[in-house]
C-alpha cells in the first residue's frame, strides 16, 4: 500500500471537485494529506492560513484527511516526507497535459507516482478561478463550493 498520499494544490477556493476527488482518494488509500502551495509570487484571494480553515472545514466529515502546507519546491517536500503518490485530478486535455508533464517531473526529481482520479460529472466544469470570478461578479456560487466556503469567500468579497 503506497504511503502518505498528497493532494497538492492552491485550493483557493476548495471547491465541491476538490472535496470530491479528497473523498475518491481516500477510498482508494484510506487516508490523505491536502497540501497547500505557499507561493509568495502568486496572489491568492485567501491567506494560507484561511484555505487551510477552509481545506479542513470542507473535508472535516471524511476520515483520514489532513492538511499541510509546503513552500518552494513540490519534490523538496516530497522528499523530506516520504511521500510515494501524488492525487490529481484532470478535468480535461489540457490538464491531462499540463499534469503528465508534472508527473514526469515529480517522479523524476523525487519518485513519487502520479495517480489521476477522473472527476465526478458534476463537478468536472469547476475551478477555483470559476468560483472566484462567479463570487466577484455576484453569482450564485452554491453548487460550486462546500457550503462552509460560500460564507467565507462572500464574506472576504463584501469586504
Amino acid at each position: 500500500m503506497p504511503t502518505n498520499p498528497i493532494f497538492p494544490g492552491s485550493f483557493d477556493p476548495v471547491t465541491l471537485g476538490h472535496v470530491e476527488t479528497v473523498r475518491q482518494a481516500c477510498r482508494v488509500f484510506g487516508g490523505l494529506t491536502i497540501v497547500l502551495a505557499q507561493n509568495l509570487e502568486k496572489s491568492n484571494l485567501f491567506t494560507l492560513e484561511q484555505r487551510m480553515d477552509m481545506a479542513a472545514a470542507a473535508t472535516r466529515d471524511i476520515p483520514g484527511v489532513s492538511v499541510d502546507w509546503f513552500s518552494g519546491l513540490l519534490s523538496d517536500y516530497i522528499k523530506q516526507n516520504n511521500i510515494s503518490v501524488i492525487v490529481r485530478s484532470v478535468r480535461n486535455s489540457m490538464d491531462f497535459e499540463y499534469e503528465t508533464q508534472m508527473s514526469r517531473l515529480h517522479a523524476d526529481m523525487a519518485g513519487a507516482v502520479t495517480v489521476f482520479i477522473p472527476p465526478d460529472p458534476r463537478y468536472a466544469h469547476i475551478s477555483s478561478t470559476m468560483a472566484r470570478q462567479v463570487a466577484v461578479l455576484g453569482g450564485d456560487i452554491t453548487g460550486l463550493v462546500p457550503p462552509e466556503i460560500i460564507k467565507q469567500l462572500t464574506s472576504i468579497i463584501n469586504g
